[in-house]
């Protein structure tokens, strides 16, 4: 997700998507509200471009020719106003979770994982000029799936989840214009949950392995390697008993699975994490939670439990929480 230093927007459930926005200059913010743009039928993602409009990507049709759809909001709208509906080739299907960036003003590209015909290469790319308008003819960028993505300067990362092998990574430039050149294994463990991260120009990989219990691993690529290549990777935590939640920045939640089964936020620091700190919830049962690491650093975490609203916890400097 591409992020603005003043803004904090989160997709925090697949059914109806609503939206949050929240002032985070100060370590006080007003509980952002959830607002409907409308029904979707899989989770979607944000970006924010450089003049504040808001770009949110979400499937909405599946079966023979699927659709994703992407909407602009302008600053303070609750309304799309721009609509399009991106179709994939051959007339597959949509799977994943769609992936929008905001690489530069007016410019908006949108990551698909579609199945399946007959070319292995049915990830797809396509990119916007006149801030989401139109868009060109779809590129096929890769044949890893697509449940998480992250960009670092001119390049996405993208990971599949549920994979047996490891956790794996392609990369792609945002203008791409062909399939990403190799597949990365971040971590040698079978990754059920995954998440891309990136911190000072690096990639940061997280994601669980579940056995009899989980175990979250992260991986990290310094700025500068090849984030396609296996060997640029090394581990900078294990989390024994504890399932992957989300990453944004240098950010990680995660969820024990044992004791008091408490939602965890721990911060990256370049070597390792730090320690973890309880984030509150409201003890209503299964949940959804979402995170986001803004421009200044502040992290944005949001609970959706099954039994209570949604609640917003703000964490700034590593330790105070609003």
């Amino acid at each position: 997700m591409q992020r603005l230093s003043r803004s904090v927007v989160i997709v925090l459930t697949s059914g109806l998507l609503g939206l949050s926005t929240a002032l985070t200059g100060t370590a006080t913010a007003a509980t952002p509200q959830p607002f409907k743009i409308g029904t979707a039928i899989s989770a979607g993602s944000v970006a924010i471009e450089p003049g504040g409009d808001i770009v949110v990507a979400y499937d909405v049709k599946s079966g023979s020719t699927g659709q994703t759809l992407v909407c602009v909001l302008t600053p303070g709208a609750t309304t799309c106003s721009k609509k399009v509906k991106l179709t994939p080739l051959a007339g597959d299907t949509d799977f994943g979770t769609p992936q929008v960036f905001a690489p530069s003003a007016d410019d908006i590209v949108v990551l698909q994982q579609t199945c399946c015909d007959s070319d292995p290469d049915s990830d797809l790319l396509w990119t916007s000029t006149d801030g989401g308008g139109t868009f060109g003819a779809s590129v096929r960028v890769g044949a890893l799936g697509v449940a998480t993505a992250a960009l670092i300067g001119n390049d996405i990362i993208f990971s599949d989840s549920f994979t047996s092998g490891g956790a794996y990574v392609q990369v792609i430039p945002v203008d791409a214009t062909g399939p990403a050149a190799s597949t990365a294994t971040a971590t040698p463990k079978a990754a059920s949950d995954i998440g891309d991260g990136t911190y000072a120009g690096g990639a940061l990989v997280a994601s669980d392995y579940l056995k009899t219990d989980y175990t979250t691993y992260v991986a990290f690529a310094p700025s500068g390697k090849d984030f396609g290549k296996t060997s640029s990777y090394h581990n900078v935590g294990r989390f024994p008993h504890e399932q992957f939640i989300g990453i944004s920045g240098g950010a990680m939640l995660t969820l024990q699975t044992t004791g008091k089964q408490n939602l965890q936020l721990r911060m990256f620091d370049g070597t390792g994490f730090g320690p973890a700190r309880v984030v509150p919830t409201n003890g209503g049962g299964p949940g959804s939670y979402a995170i986001d690491q803004d421009g200044n650093g502040l992290v944005h975490v949001f609970t959706d439990d099954s039994r209570s609203s949604p609640s917003y916890h703000l964490f700034q400097d590593r330790k105070s929480v609003v």
